[in-house]
């Protein structure tokens, strides 16, 4: 949960669009959440994560759109960044959270992981 919060993109590059703007990593319904705004569109997208470790997670969800993709936490010139489709984000803003247990920076979510997983099987199956 240390994570939370507002975060910038750093490795932008001069005259390029950067596709994403106003990202925020969150908790909400017992999800960690990460909510970006598409810089081309304006289209807000908010992706459902299922953390892997301490220092990654994955893109939970069915279908085609970012299902699967990481998010890592990576050491830049010192400094704690999020890496997520080839940007580098740093926090400049933190969001209240809910209390998590010492040594876990992101919430236990094994049951909704459980859950997603049976979610999926009984999808894959009904379509099949």
């Amino acid at each position: 949960m240390d994570r939370l919060g507002s975060y910038e993109i750093t490795n932008g590059k001069p005259g390029f669009l950067t596709f994403l703007s106003d990202v925020q990593l969150k908790y909400e319904d017992d999800f960690l959440m990460l909510d970006v705004i598409r810089a081309d569109t304006g289209e807000q997208v908010v992706f459902p994560l299922g953390p892997l470790s301490d220092e990654e997670a994955v893109i939970l969800g069915l279908g085609l759109r970012g299902r699967g993709e990481t998010i890592s936490a990576v050491e830049v010139d010192g400094e704690e960044q999020l890496f997520y489709s080839g940007y580098l984000m740093k926090r400049i803003g933190t969001e209240s959270s809910p209390p998590v247990a010492s040594g876990h920076p992101m919430p236990d979510l094994t049951g909704i992981r459980t859950q997603y997983a049976e979610v999926s099987q009984t999808c894959q199956v009904s379509l099949a």
